[in-house]
């Protein structure tokens, strides 16, 4: 049974437990009417010593039977209402996850996402934004733009939006001395 998933539909879990308790409470009420209430008791049996022993024993066996089908209907209540109240908490536990799933999709779906949140607010003091301008400077300086200067397609635009940020300068001119190469005398 390890690993193995059981299923418990709630509605039908009710109806079980609704519906056989009234039947339950019927028969064993039913059957303790016709226990107690039958016609045959201790002096039914006579005043012979040998019948009048019997009737004793009737009387205490009607007793003891009665009990038991008291004892009986009990426990078929408590099942009934076992059922019922596993169901009702199964029921609870799927409305507070449901709930739970529909606050989340709730939060994705109108916001604020706390990513957004942060990232709004670090993009916005004094040093975040100088640091774009910074960006943008140095991007403009390898691609020939001014910074916020729209470049067309095909072209290397601001790659901010993309979270890169450029990180040297312009490249040194091509031709030049270089260390592997000596300088001129």
């Amino acid at each position: 049974m390890a690993g193995d998933e059981v299923e418990y539909p709630t509605e039908y879990m009710n109806t079980l437990a609704n519906t056989r308790q009234t039947k339950w409470a019927d028969e064993s009420t039913e059957g303790v009417r016709r226990i107690r209430d039958a016609i045959a008791d201790r002096d039914s049996f006579g005043d012979l010593p040998e019948l009048a022993a019997y009737g004793s024993v009737f009387e205490e066996v009607r007793t003891i039977y009665l009990e038991t089908l008291c004892g009986a209907k009990d426990d078929l209540d408590a099942v009934a209402q076992g059922i019922r109240t596993s169901a009702q908490q199964m029921q609870d536990r799927d409305d507070q996850a449901g709930a739970a799933f529909l606050e989340l999709w709730q939060r994705w779906e109108n916001g604020p996402l706390a990513s957004t949140q942060n990232h709004d607010q670090a993009s916005s003091t004094e040093s975040a934004q100088t640091a774009a301008v910074t960006a943008e400077s140095a991007e403009a300086a390898t691609t020939g733009t001014s910074p916020g200067q729209v470049v067309p397609e095909g072209g290397s635009g601001s790659t901010r939006d993309e979270g890169a940020v450029p990180t040297g300068g312009p490249t040194p001119p091509t031709g030049g001395p270089t260390s592997e190469t000596p300088p001129p005398q």
